[in-house]
C-alpha cells in the first residue's frame, strides 16, 4: 500500500513536471503574425540589418515559409550581399 503511494506520487510529479515545461515552451514561442508585423515595421524604417535578424528568429520556428524566405532574401540584396541573396 506504502509503496503505491510512493509510484503514484511520483507519477502525478512527472506530469506536473512535464506539463510545467511544455507550458514554458509555449510561452516562449513568439506570436507569428506579431514577428510578422515587426518584420514588415524593420523594412518600412528602412532598417534591414534589423528585418534580417527578425526574419532569422521567424524562420527558426518556421522554416518552411517560402514568403519569409523570398524576404530574408530581398534584405540581403537591399544590403548589397548578393552571395547570400
Amino acid at each position: 500500500m506504502r509503496t503505491r503511494r510512493i509510484i503514484f506520487c511520483l507519477i502525478l510529479g512527472l506530469c506536473t513536471f512535464f506539463s510545467a515545461a511544455s507550458d514554458a515552451q509555449a510561452q516562449a514561442r513568439p506570436s507569428r503574425a506579431a514577428l510578422e508585423r515587426q518584420i514588415v515595421r524593420a523594412f518600412d524604417r528602412e532598417d534591414p540589418r534589423r528585418a534580417l535578424l527578425l526574419i532569422d528568429r521567424y524562420l527558426e520556428y518556421w522554416p518552411h515559409d517560402e514568403d519569409m524566405i523570398y524576404n530574408a532574401a530581398c534584405g540581403h540584396a537591399i544590403l548589397g550581399e548578393r552571395e547570400k541573396a
